[in-house]
Formats: C-alpha cells, structure tokens, sequence
C-alpha cells in the first residue's frame, strides 16, 4: 500500500472510530481495503467491474457478502470527503448467503478447554461462554465493568459490535473468578490465536465464535424461550439468533411427542 493510501485509510479508520464502531469493524473493513490494495487495484480507480471481478475470487458467499459490506460503506465515505467522484459499488448484485447451521462446540469440548487454558486465557474464554461475548466484547473488559443490579451481577460491553454500550448478566459464581484478570495484557489477535490453537487440539472445526453459538444452544435449551436468547445475545433480529441456536432431532420429537392427544368427537 502506497503512503497516500495509508493516509486515506487511516483517515477512514478515524471516521468509523468517530462515529462509534467497534475495534472489530474498524479492523474489518480497513483490512478488507488493504487486502484490495494488495491485490493490486486502486480503491479510488476501481470501476464496479474491477470490484466485482475482486469479489469473485472468494467462494463463499459469505466472505463476499462481507467484502461487500465493508466496501459500500467505504466509497460512502470516500464520495462524502471528495476521494471519489461516484460510489461504483452501487453496481454490485447482493450477495444471497445460503442460511447457516449452528455450529456450538460440544459440553465435553468447553470443560477441556477450560482445563487447558490459564490465567487471562480461561477468563476470556468463560466470559465468550457463559455470558455469550464475542471475542473483541471479551478482550475489552476491564474489571469495573462488572457491577450488581440489586440482587445479580451484570457486565457493561463498552465495545459491542454496532457501537454503543450493552449490558449481559453474569453467572454470580463466575465473578470472582474472572474480574480479577481484567484488562488483560494480551491483544486481541493474540488471544483468538491461543483460544483457536487449544481449540484445534481438541475439536478440529470448532473456532472461538462456537462458544458464543454454546451459549445460545444451551440458553435455548434452559430457557426454552428464543426471544429470551435473542436479548442475552443482544440481536436487534430474530433470524439472527437463529442462526446461533441448534435444535436437534431429539429436542423436537420430545415436543411432538408431549403434545397433547386429543381424540375427535365421534
């Protein structure tokens, strides 16, 4: 990347600072220019042509979906402040992402990796787990972000992902525990690099996200109630937490199993 696009870059990564985006976007979306750039295109030559030939390269609709995101609110930025003179992702075809599977880690999987893992490791980790963080929410708690409201204990997420502040409860039996590792040294990269390497020994497949996608599958199963798991994962839609929640074969023959029988009248 050329010096003027590290100025433009780094000028766009102070604008989404500024208008309150998390760590985690930020460092999305400005990675997603750098990995343009690096491909050898001009984010401020770029035709829609060139930018849909870029996206194509990437086989799952996902990732696409994701580039395209993180594009469209670049070249918004880039006409406000004059960079360019139209928006060429205005001419990129939505990208229909086929529904996902939940993918939770397993219970046998999350107590080996609490066995595994130390220190400000296993607090991360359990904070993912048993209050439902995503990985840049937990690498930036500090310890006075944990308080009680009257009789429980709640945790502020000063950095949730789409801005803003949050709060979660947490397990009264998982404070002391955990508070007291808060802030912790290690970056963000360095913990999710720990957490998926002790992942991998024990579950090939399974990534940190998965302990978010545990708790939504076990608060499922507790609770019985989605939209109670839509507000512990603070998702503004349903379709969302859905994504996160496994029901398995069992779980829904033993609901049409216990269903009421009721004859018809003869």
């Amino acid at each position: 990347m050329n010096t003027n696009m590290q100025t433009i870059t780094d000028s766009y990564a102070a604008y989404l600072y500024v208008s309150g985006a998390s760590p985690a976007t930020i460092r999305h979306r400005t990675q997603t220019i750098k990995r343009l750039c690096a491909a050898g295109l001009n984010p401020l030559e770029c035709s829609a042509s060139d930018l849909i030939r870029w996206l194509a390269r990437f086989p799952s609709p996902a990732t696409r979906h994701s580039y395209r995101s993180a594009l469209r609110t670049f070249y918004t930025w880039a006409v406000m402040f004059a960079q360019v003179d139209k928006d060429p992702t205005v001419m990129i075809p939505k990208v229909k992402v086929p529904r996902t599977m939940p993918r939770p880690v397993s219970d046998r999987t999350l107590a080996r990796l609490l066995d595994l893992a130390t220190g400000e490791t296993r607090a991360v980790v359990s904070l993912m787990a048993y209050c439902g963080l995503r990985g840049a929410e937990a690498c930036n708690v500090s310890a006075r972000d944990f308080y009680r409201s009257g009789d429980v204990w709640r945790l502020r997420v000063t950095k949730p992902k789409g801005g803003g502040t949050q709060t979660v409860p947490v397990p009264s039996w998982l404070v002391e525990r955990t508070r007291v590792h808060f802030p912790i040294v290690a970056s963000y990269e360095t913990m999710i690099h720990r957490i998926s390497y002790l992942l991998a020994s024990i579950e090939p497949g399974a990534t940190p996200h998965s302990l978010r996608h545990w708790y939504a599958t076990t608060a499922l199963n507790q609770s019985g109630n989605v939209r109670i798991v839509q507000e512990l994962l603070r998702h503004k839609s349903l379709s969302s937490t859905q994504i996160y929640t496994q029901v398995t074969n069992s779980d829904a023959s033993a609901v049409a199993e216990g269903l009421p029988h009721i004859d018809g009248l003869t």
